[in-house]
């Protein structure tokens, strides 16, 4: 009987040791295939969507930087809807992806997906704004940093001055963000000055347009010193409103927007404009960037910050080189 168990024990031992050695064989063949340098790499951009030029320059920006990197790259569209989203990336996930880059269209609604990307050992990286579920990094302006530059442009020159804030897509970290970051900057140095209509216009130009005629119209222009507006193209729209109701923009009202297109060093110069921060989209370079850090076995940080700066008439003449 001690024999039998004795043969038994060593049966065992030698098929956990087969089933091991396998195990680790397997192990290994699936770190030796692990990408090891940029060109061996599969990355994919998950676009949420490019309803505005911001997003049409982020698009180019990491289609260039693939190319010059020389990854495989995979690029999907949603078209601002959440649903297409959500398959555009689980289609991404089940091509094989190294590293999956996603520019979030709301704050929520992508952790399921995030969360299986983890789990198959896809790196994420967010871009343009953050969103709930499990990412590396986001790689983005400091969204609060552009709000408080905004507020301090209007309070250097009126500190009592009567705001209208046109924001973009309500649920995002941009809106969230620039929103803090002029409030901010109102209670601890400008405490005269006031928000006196808040209107979401989702960072579109015709619906800036239509909201601000209705503004002029119902608060009176000689109530409205300054609009602060979250992104260029609701600036735009914003300036033509003021036009259209026989005001000029600058004098009548003046405004302070967000982005860095070169429309707005045009309108600073044209002196419609006060000040325009900047939010570049140029983002594909610092992208790779950290996916090289990566490689490397380098630290990445949970933000990774885009500078940025501030284009004033002092500075627009010289800025275009910076702008999108």
């Amino acid at each position: 009987m001690k024999k039998i168990v004795s043969l038994l024990v060593v049966l065992f031992a030698l098929q956990t040791s087969f089933v091991f050695a396998n195990g680790s064989k397997e192990s290994d063949k699936k770190m030796d295939a692990k990408p090891k340098t940029m060109k061996e790499l599969k990355v994919g951009f998950a676009q949420s969507g490019n309803p505005n030029p911001w997003m049409v320059a982020l698009t180019e920006s990491m289609e260039k930087e693939a190319k010059i990197r020389g990854v495989k790259y995979v690029y999907t569209d949603a078209n601002d809807d959440m649903a297409t989203h959500v398959s555009n990336i689980e289609d991404m996930l089940a091509q094989g992806l190294d590293f999956l880059v996603v520019a979030p269209m709301e704050n929520t609604g992508l952790e399921s997906v995030l969360e299986t990307a983890k789990e198959m050992g896809v790196t994420v990286i967010t871009t343009g704004r953050t969103t709930n579920g499990p990412y590396l990094t986001t790689v983005y302006s400091d969204q609060a940093w552009e709000g408080e530059r905004c507020a301090e442009v209007v309070g250097a020159d009126n500190p009592a001055a009567r705001v209208v804030e046109i924001r973009g897509i309500e649920g995002t970290s941009s809106v969230d963000g620039r929103a803090a970051g002029f409030r901010k900057v109102m209670k601890e140095q400008f405490p005269n000055m006031k928000i006196i209509v808040e209107q979401t216009c989702n960072f579109n130009m015709t619906e800036a347009l239509d909201a601000m005629a209705n503004i002029i119209e119902s608060q009176g222009a000689e109530n409205i010193d300054y609009v602060f507006a979250h992104n260029d193209g609701m600036a735009l729209g914003v300036t033509q409103a003021i036009k259209d109701a026989g005001l000029t923009p600058g004098v009548d009202i003046k405004i302070v927007s967000i982005d860095g297109q070169k429309e707005a060093l045009d309108a600073i110069l044209a002196g419609e404009w006060e000040a325009c921060v900047q939010c570049s989209p140029m983002q594909g370079p610092t992208v790779f960037d950290v996916i090289q850090t990566v490689l490397d076995g380098g630290v990445v940080k949970k933000e990774t910050i885009v500078p940025d700066k501030i284009f004033t008439i002092k500075n627009a003449a010289n800025s275009y080189e910076f702008a999108f």
